[in-house]
């Protein structure tokens, strides 16, 4: 999984003595790639090749000044940026025990409804070879705000090993600076359910289960949507994801959005005349739903080719005075190009297996325009939607942020500024209030000749008449005063209920000691939900101590701990330091294992693992029946939903449950086991005892709550008395269907099918036998049946 080999003890030591000090590159296991980013937030991931506690991210417009740590202490680390100005570029680097990577940037989202967007798309490129890094290097040239993965990002089965040499490693550079947002494919679902591919990416998480597996975002004015299609074919487990929640999703999402522009991506494509075909029930259960919210454009993958169709209704081509959706497949990111078989349809515009290559796509305004760049720079496919947009809205007077790098210093003094605003495209005009020339650089720098308390002051103008203005302080020949924050230690980590003392002091150079009615603090509460953090403040005192309470408020909380100082000419200097908590580590368990378990109201299957802080309260909840389990206990004797208390150290909780299923049926009846897949495989979902004569119609309904419609399987066993005689056999099924007489099979129909009958003739001696029936659906309609007479 490294892409450099671990240190030797020695080695480390060495680097420690002579390589860390010298600020040498930090070569990584895994590269720094971005997650999450949104007008004001961006999460850069990274892994390193040992434990550090002191890893960290560097970041700014410009420069690297600003500073945000990693909450982890080891290897694996997910960094949050927060407070970041919309559409505008970042520089930053990583920090770890020590030593830098190269510095590296990227662009946060534009402000919601912002009416230019530009984004590349491609799906199964994830093989770690020469044609996927082709196809990285041309987006990278191209530079799109962001990139759509349409799955099968890992080949050829999603490991975690996969992750790392055949994504991570061959687009290293791509997703160091560009975006990536990505729906699973077929070949993640081959591990674990596609599990590698939610631990190595950070997705958001804004449906009702708080899972990865299907999403939406807006980008300026387009609203993206990420649909499982694995899941909605039936390939994922019912407690991880299910068709019905998607489609609930997928409704209430579209139907909400007011971005003007919407397009939607996943991997089984809906219209293909490639290997695979169309997905049918992709088609049939979602796009009655793009067609009603006014889906723009819908991207695949699956079959490793480009298709275009045309704009498709239903089930067939849209009139001319109907509106259609264009459906395309982008299967050309690096695996293996499969020839078409068949001639190409009536309802497809361009096809092509011979080009690797990406979507490159551009909104601005109403217009919409994607061309298939191939990975020598030419132009394979190019295509424009256009519709009528409403004028956009007055554009509020928005906000504006100017800084100084030194407020203060002796004369000639050197400084430079910086301006944040909400506003893109305006100009700027900088004062510096000493009678010089005005600037209308976006970050100039201004050397003051003589000593003085001078206000600069920055307009920004936006082209139609309106503007607005911000100012600076600067003292030039008075240096600000130094405060100094004694306690707590840098050693320090908090606990829920503590009562945290603090204390400070401050000098001035010109003044001396700063009284204590001069010394002011700040404290403000961060907290983080599910990557996303936001600030309250939370107290402020005066003089030279002071404390406050830590509250129960959540895991990922920190705070901010602030003393300004202000010397008798009104000039401050301020310092800061982060107070962490103290953590330790919660399990969940479930026996047996991998049941569903409800951790602090988010539910998933155990073990469920969490970083809490001491003193926190958790509630626990374990869903009872689960399948042919029920809950017994937990191992701390609690309620199956009941709170604990974080203690001092590492914590494990188990869920006991036990089978209700029946072992053995009466003489009669069939023992039944339902399977959430089509291959009797893993544990069932539901047993228990049915009837015979078996005559089973679901047409396309689930057989049971714990499955789903399709891709499911039963298996019955049963014992019955047979008198001495010529007995026949009567099967029927829709789909595949094996029928076994004391262990030897005499009907194999185990296929797709309509629905379709056996008929088979067996010789039986008195006495009992065992009859055992094995079904599996696949799509459309459910059948299911056996009887025997003489």
């Amino acid at each position: 999984m490294d892409r450099t080999k671990s240190l030797s003890l020695a080695a480390l030591a060495a680097l420690l003595v002579v390589g860390f000090a010298s600020g040498d590159a930090l070569a990584l296991p895994r590269d720094p790639y971005l997650q999450r980013v949104g007008p004001d937030t961006a999460t850069v991931a990274f892994r390193l090749a040992s434990n550090c506690s002191t890893a960290q991210v560097r970041y700014g417009v410009g420069d690297t000044s600003s500073v945000a740590r990693s909450t982890a202490t080891a290897r694996i680390h997910a960094v949050v940026l927060t407070g970041l100005t919309p559409g505008t570029t970042y520089t930053y680097s990583v920090e770890a025990c020590g030593e830098t990577t190269p510095a590296k940037t990227f662009g946060t989202a534009p402000v919601p409804g912002t009416r230019r967007v530009h984004f590349a798309a491609v799906g199964d490129f994830g093989t770690g070879g020469s044609d996927q890094k082709k196809v990285a290097q041309s987006m990278l040239t191209n530079r799109p705000e962001l990139f759509v993965a349409l799955g099968d990002n890992a080949y050829a089965s999603g490991t975690e090993t996969e992750f790392q040499t055949n994504l991570f490693t061959p687009m290293a550079a791509l997703l160091a600076q560009v975006p990536m947002f990505a729906t699973p494919g077929n070949h993640e679902y081959v591990t674990n359910e596609a599990q590698p591919y939610l631990d190595n990416l950070y997705l958001p998480t804004n449906n009702a289960e708080g899972s990865e597996r299907y999403y939406s975002f807006d980008w300026g004015h387009v609203h993206f949507v990420s649909i499982d299609s694995n899941c909605a074919v039936g390939l994922a487990s019912a407690s991880k994801c299910t068709l019905a929640a998607q489609k609930a999703f997928v409704e209430k999402d579209l139907a909400a959005t007011t971005q003007p522009w919407k397009v939607v991506f996943f991997h089984h494509p809906s219209w293909s005349s490639g290997e695979h075909g169309s997905q049918l029930t992709m088609r049939r259960q979602f796009g009655p739903l793009f067609e009603k919210y006014g889906v723009d454009l819908v991207l695949t993958g699956h079959d490793h080719d480009y298709e275009r169709s045309k704009p498709m209704l239903g089930d067939a081509e849209a009139g001319k005075s109907e509106r259609g959706i264009p459906y395309l497949v982008v299967g050309g990111g690096g695996a293996t190009l499969r020839e078409f078989a068949t001639a190409r349809p009536s309802w497809s515009v361009l096809r092509d297996d011979a080009a690797h290559g990406f979507l490159d796509v551009d909104v601005v305004e109403g217009t919409l325009t994607a061309k298939l760049v191939k990975t020598d720079g030419g132009v394979l496919d190019s295509f424009s939607l256009t519709k009528q947009l409403p004028a956009p809205p007055e554009q509020p007077q928005g906000t504006l942020n100017v800084s100084v790098d030194s407020a203060s210093g002796a004369a000639p003094h050197k400084a430079t500024f910086v301006a944040t605003a909400s506003q893109t495209g305006a100009t700027v005009a900088w004062d510096f209030g000493d009678g010089t020339s005005v600037s209308t650089l976006p970050h100039p720098e201004h050397t003051y000749a003589a000593a003085g308390a001078y206000v600069a002051r920055l307009t920004v103008s936006d082209g139609r008449g309106g503007s607005h203005s911000a100012t600076v302080s600067i003292s030039v020949g008075n240096l600000a005063p130094v405060p100094a924050i004694l306690s707590p230690s840098a050693t320090f980590r908090f606990k829920v209920g503590d009562v945290v003392a603090y204390s400070g002091s401050a000098s001035d150079p010109e003044e001396g000691p700063i009284p204590n009615e001069r010394l002011a603090w700040t404290i403000t509460l961060r907290h983080c939900t599910a990557g996303t953090c936001h600030s309250h403040p939370y107290s402020t005192s005066t003089g030279a101590t002071g404390s406050f309470t830590v509250p129960d408020h959540g895991d990922e909380v920190h705070f901010e701990l602030k003393l300004t100082a202000t010397d008798s000419a009104g000039l401050t200097g301020s310092r800061m330091i982060t107070l962490d908590p103290q953590l330790v580590q919660v399990t969940l368990q479930t026996s047996p294992p991998g049941l569903e378990l409800v951790f602090d109201g988010t539910s998933g299957p155990a073990p469920r693992v969490r970083q809490v802080i001491v003193g926190s309260t958790h509630a626990l909840f374990a869903p009872s029946p689960q399948g042919v389990f029920e809950f017994r206990q937990w191992s701390d004797g609690g309620a199956a939903e009941h709170a604990i208390q974080a203690g001092p150290s590492d914590a494990s909780y188990t869920a006991f449950f036990e089978s209700v299923a029946p072992t053995e049926c009466p003489l009669g009846q069939y023992r039944a086991e339902y399977f959430g897949n089509r291959y009797l495989a893993d544990s069932p979902a539901r047993v228990r005892c049915e009837g015979s004569p078996l005559a089973r119609f679901w047409g396309t309904g689930r057989p049971v709550p714990e499955v789903g419609p399709d891709d499911f399987s039963v298996r019955w066993t049963g014992r019955f008395y047979f008198v001495t005689g010529l007995y026949y056999f009567l099967a029927q099924a829709d789909d595949g269907i094996r029928v076994f007489v004391d262990g030897a099979r005499i009907i194999n129909g185990w296929k797709d099918q309509s629905t379709t009958s056996y008929f088979v003739g067996r010789w039986m001696r008195a006495g009992e036998h065992t009859v055992v029936i094995e079904y599996y659906e696949h799509g459309g309609d459910a059948v299911a049946g056996l009887r025997w007479y003489r």
